[in-house]
Order: C-alpha cells, then structure tokens, then sequence
C-alpha cells in the first residue's frame, strides 16, 4: 500500500490526535510538537470505527494488520470488507519501548508540507 510507504517516509518525530468528528480522525505529525502551529503534515483517517490509541505518540511505523490482529479486532468490533486495519508502532509518553496501537478506517490521506504564518 503506497499511502503507508508515504506515512513511513515523512520527516515526523511527534504525532498527536487533533480533531475527530465520529467519521473523520485528523492526526497532526512534526518534527517538536510542543510548539503552536509547529506541525508539518496532518493525516486523516476516514471512515474510522476503531481507536485504540495514545492521544500522543512518537517514532510511529505504520502497517496494515495481520491475520492475527484482525482476528482479535473482529471479537472487539464488528469488521466490514471496505475496513482496514491499521497498526501504529510507536514511543509514547509513558515509554519509550514501541507498542502496537490500533485503527480501524476505510482509507487514510495525507496533506504535506502544511505552512503555518502564525
């Protein structure tokens, strides 16, 4: 899936949730997010049904779920054929050894280089 390739690739250190509106998940990524206005790209997941995740994360890798995974998400919500699993590896604020966190969406875009003249 080229969308993940796109997500491992971008020069972010901090990921935080910033807007979620029952349908649509708005992450925020950057390189220091203790700034205002600091962050470089946003990332949406749309269609979400599923969130099992810190509101703040760092060092992220993304990849679709395995076999496995999918098995024990179906057991927590029902799961339809246009959903996908998709596995966050990542730091949080509590430690800094990685964890899987958990989203279920129908698809993810991203918007680049966002500029901030605040």
């Amino acid at each position: 899936m080229i969308i993940l390739e796109q997500l491992n690739s971008l020069s972010c250190w901090d990921y935080r949730f910033n807007k979620f509106d029952g349908w649509r998940l708005q992450l925020i990524a950057g390189t220091n997010l203790d700034y205002p206005n600091s962050h470089t790209d946003e990332i949406e997941f749309h269609g979400v049904t599923y969130i099992e995740c810190p509101t703040d994360f760092y060092h992220a890798k993304f990849r679709l779920g395995t076999k496995k995974e999918q098995e024990r998400l179906n057991s927590i919500v029902s799961l339809e054929s246009e959903d996908t699993i998709f596995v966050i590896e990542a730091e949080t604020t509590g430690s800094i050894e990685s964890r899987l966190f958990f989203r279920v969406a129908e698809n993810v875009t991203i918007k680049n280089e966002i500029i901030n003249t605040d």
